[in-house]
């Protein structure tokens, strides 16, 4: 998908319409070259064009304001007006077989975002930003379940970074073993005798994560990734909150580990 702002649609063709304006108030008769004061104008103006169809992904468009823009300097009035409308034409053409998406303004906060999530946690768990990204996008454009998904494969990322903290075994065996597993190998190191010492913050952080994992997991995890079940905005907004505020506090203690 790429990206465009209607601004530059409409320059474009305002850039056309003056095209066809220059030529027509710029000299007579039509079987004369044009003259050097109207060709600077033009040669300005189709560099634009070329540059914008280039951008806006219109090769047909592109060709043929290239190819007007090297034969400016030897071009007729007259073949001048006949290659600028064939030109406007074909920018129309081309522009017709394009879908624009529109994206309301207040939604325009989360489109192509950098970090939506906030630096700490793409600092931290580098490896969840894709879908940090991606779900920030797809709230964007409407795409609620999208973003629900995204956001779990996102929980994944935190998930692994507990279970590495406590030192667990991973089961391959999807959220519910692996967070029994983390939770049995926290449990055993806080029961352990003689009894840890300077557990500290440990003590509340990881059973407060422990409980939200389990949150997740049958609030929204098990019905986005194994049933058909389709969210809505507020309910994908409330789980995109919810991610973020959870990934944005594990951040402030964890991080993910590296992969060599």
């Amino acid at each position: 998908m790429n990206l465009y702002y209607i601004d530059r649609i409409m320059r474009l063709g305002w850039i056309l319409n003056d095209i066809m304006v220059s030529v027509i108030h710029g000299s007579r008769p039509d079987d004369e070259i044009v003259v050097k004061a109207t060709q600077q104008r033009l040669r300005a103006h189709l560099e634009d064009v070329v540059r914008e169809t280039k951008e806006l992904r219109l090769p047909m468009s592109e060709i043929a304001a290239a190819r007007l823009l090297e034969n400016l300097h030897i071009s007729t009035n007259q073949e001048v007006l006949a290659a600028g409308e064939e030109l406007k034409n074909r920018v129309v053409d081309e522009a017709q077989s394009i879908q624009f998406l529109h994206v309301r303004s207040e939604k325009l906060i989360h489109f192509e975002r950098n970090h939506p999530f906030g630096p700490k946690v793409a600092e931290k768990f580098p490896g969840a930003e894709y879908d940090i990204s991606e779900a920030s996008n797809c709230f964007a454009l409407g795409r609620h379940t999208a973003t629900v998904m995204h956001c779990m494969r996102v929980l994944e990322v935190g998930l692994e970074a507990l279970r590495v903290a406590v030192k667990a075994k991973k089961t391959h065996r999807g959220w519910g073993m692996d967070l029994k597993e983390i939770t049995d190998a926290w449990n055993a190191k806080i029961t352990a005798k003689p009894a840890p010492k300077n557990l500290g913050w440990r003590r509340t952080f990881f059973p407060q994560a422990f409980a939200e994992f389990r949150n997740f997991e049958f609030a929204w995890r098990n019905n986005a990734m194994h049933k058909h079940y389709n969210y809505g905005e507020s309910e994908s907004e409330k789980v995109f909150n919810h991610v973020r505020d959870f990934m944005q506090l594990i951040a402030t203690r964890l991080r993910e580990r590296r992969k060599r």
